[in-house]
């Protein structure tokens, strides 16, 4: 264990084994790092699906490769929503080269609920990416709801 951190959305871990880094939260592994296979994966089969992409909300694991990955399109401007902005502060702190990803200017960190942020925010996007961990706690169970996935319909670009 290299470091935890307690926030007011739960408990963040860092650990590090056989040179991978692992980030939980509230004992939920969010991501391993370096994973490229799974970061690549997250991330390309979405945008590739675009014949042209500009605009890209990505939400959560942004710091575990996503970020970076969608970084390789260069016409490509990203808004990325973090809830807990802890989770970025570790990542830097233990795996700074993905870190350098958000000092890029078409980056644009959102903290707070990225649900929220989606639906005021009025932008439309040409692809939303859901980089979240599988539906285990009822904070996360509110990203795969009929409700949500009608607000991204609504802001997804022609």
């Amino acid at each position: 264990m290299l470091e935890t951190s307690d926030t007011i959305y739960g408990n963040i871990a860092v650990g590090e084994r056989w040179g991978q880094t692992d980030l939980f939260e509230n004992g939920l592994r969010l991501f391993s790092y370096p994973d490229p296979a799974t970061a690549e994966e997250a991330v390309h089969y979405a945008l590739l699906q675009h014949p042209d992409p500009r605009c890209l909300f990505l939400l959560g694991g942004g710091v575990g490769g996503g970020l970076a990955q969608a970084l390789k399109y260069p016409k490509l401007s990203i808004d990325y929503a973090e809830l807990d902005p802890q989770v970025i502060h570790l990542a830097a702190r233990h795996i700074p080269q993905e870190a350098n990803a958000l000092k890029d200017p078409r980056v644009k960190v959102w903290y707070g609920d990225g649900r929220l942020w989606l639906r005021e925010s009025g932008k439309h996007f040409d692809v939303i990416i859901l980089n979240l961990p599988d539906p285990y706690t009822l904070q996360l169970n509110r990203f795969y709801t009929r409700e949500f996935f009608q607000i991204v319909r609504e802001h997804l670009a022609p």
